[in-house]
């Protein structure tokens, strides 16, 4: 009973706000010195910064002449990348910055090459110094490049300028075969567009199954038959090593196992790392490849704060420190550090839910928790209307999860189950009255 007033209540706030965690939190103290905030970085965690801190000034709880410095490498204004495969296929708009906001510079194109604590200032590649009381690093992660030749139909999958790329190379000519490299999210998502844009389409991935680090190969075969059945090819324990090309032009892919793939495109989408050098040369304290930050996302340094991809942080189920990597968390984490850099209160930031919700191949799914080594853990797997669910528990308590071809609102509901670290009987979360028993308290 104690779980479902618990759902039942984060329902409430997902309903009215569309979050998992209330994003307005009221400030109590108003800091009416004027400071200069410089926020590095425009992707999840400084969107989530930059516009926190707009309202702060906005509302009147920080000082009108407060000023909002915010600096991107990308030459493009900020943007959504969890909404890269939706621009690709209906040409939507996703950018973030929809209203002018007066409160903030934006300088883009500009990469940030030194950070001078001890000063309080950064150093721009085009020799411009920029004196900070606060800064704050959204910095994300570099993605990983592939070492072959790129001629004309050769494309990575990251960024805007990737998708646009991509965009253009598939509506503008007769394109009919693809192949993507790689095995995770975003070569999965890459596909999914591609197959959808009624391309022939060949997944090559470097071990045995998709989402190798996330999930087990038995979990696996329910995405890979959900590729199968959209005619999408698998090619297993490969990678790409070469690529053929004709006056400049790509024909084909070369393998590693020695196989040649006739294709018009190629796509690969192979990860990335932290972006943390930067942090690293001035000194900052970093973990597991992370910027190390506390519950309110405060590096080493007391006027530096930094959130998303390139911090590690608390997970909030296990306790251990984790790398945060998912948009929503990211955003969370800037708003947190957005108060807290300003002296206002706010709640500190309960740590990072690790896993993944997804729609691929007109199927949702949703990961989470130690799937890939579940030793110490009781498994409960269950079939019911054509979904698939597997449980790992530990002291009747869920630790993680593997959902497949389930709704939306039941992925909510595992989500915020595994928050809640009550004993379960993890038969109520399979079954749909249960689902409906909590939705009903709003209807």
């Amino acid at each position: 009973m104690k779980l479902i007033h618990y759902i039942s209540a984060t329902l409430l706030i997902f309903i009215s706000t569309g979050l998992y965690l209330q994003s307005d939190n009221k400030p109590t103290i108003k800091n009416n010195k004027a400071q200069t905030f410089v926020i590095i970085g425009s992707s999840a965690a400084g969107q989530g910064c930059a516009y926190e801190l707009s309202k702060l000034i906005k509302n009147g709880s920080l000082a009108p002449t407060s000023r909002i410095i915010w600096i991107s490498a990308d030459k493009n204004p900020p943007y959504k990348r969890t909404d890269l495969a939706s621009y690709i296929s209906k040409d939507k708009d996703i950018f973030t910055n929809k209203k002018e906001n007066n409160s903030i510079t934006y300088i883009s194109n500009q990469r940030v090459t030194h950070i001078h604590k001890d000063q309080k200032t950064i150093e721009l590649d085009n020799g411009q110094t920029i004196a900070y009381d606060k800064l704050f690093l959204g910095l994300g992660s570099t993605p990983t490049k592939l070492d072959i030749p790129h001629v004309k139909g050769v494309f990575q999958y990251f960024s805007l300028d990737d998708a646009t790329a991509i965009k253009n190379s598939i509506t503008q000519q007769s394109q009919q075969k693809a192949v993507v490299l790689g095995a995770g999210l975003c070569a999965l998502e890459c596909v999914d567009v591609l197959n959808k844009g009624g391309l022939d389409v060949t997944l090559v991935t470097k071990g045995e199954h998709v989402l190798n680090r996330k999930i087990s190969t038995q979990d696996a075969t329910f995405i890979e038959n959900a590729m199968l059945q959209k005619n999408i090819r698998h090619h297993r324990n490969a990678t790409v090593t070469n690529i053929i090309e004709k006056q400049g032009i790509l024909t084909h892919v070369a393998l590693s196992d020695g196989s040649v793939l006739p294709t018009d495109i190629f796509v690969y989408a192979i990860g990335g790392h932290p972006n943390t050098k930067l942090a690293q040369d001035a000194g900052l304290i970093l973990h597991s490849n992370g910027i190390l930050v506390d519950d309110y996302m405060c590096t080493s340094d007391a006027d530096i704060y930094a959130a998303g991809d390139c911090t590690t942080l608390k997970d909030r189920i296990t306790g251990t420190l984790v790398n945060s990597e998912k948009w929503n968390d990211a955003r969370e984490q800037g708003k947190i550090a957005a108060h807290a850099m300003t002296g206002i209160t706010v709640e500190p930031y309960e740590g990072a839910v690790i896993g993944n919700i997804a729609t691929f191949f007109d199927t949702c799914f949703a990961i989470s928790g130690p799937l890939t080594n579940p030793e110490g853990h009781t498994i409960a797997e269950y079939t019911q209307d054509g979904a698939y669910y597997k449980f790992l528990l530990k002291e009747g308590k869920l630790k993680g999860y593997f959902a497949f071809n389930i709704s939306r609102a039941k992925m909510f509901v595992l989500r915020k189950a595994l928050i809640a670290q009550e004993v379960i009987d993890p038969q109520d979360l399979v079954n749909s009255s249960f689902i409906r028993d909590i939705i009903n308290i709003f209807i």
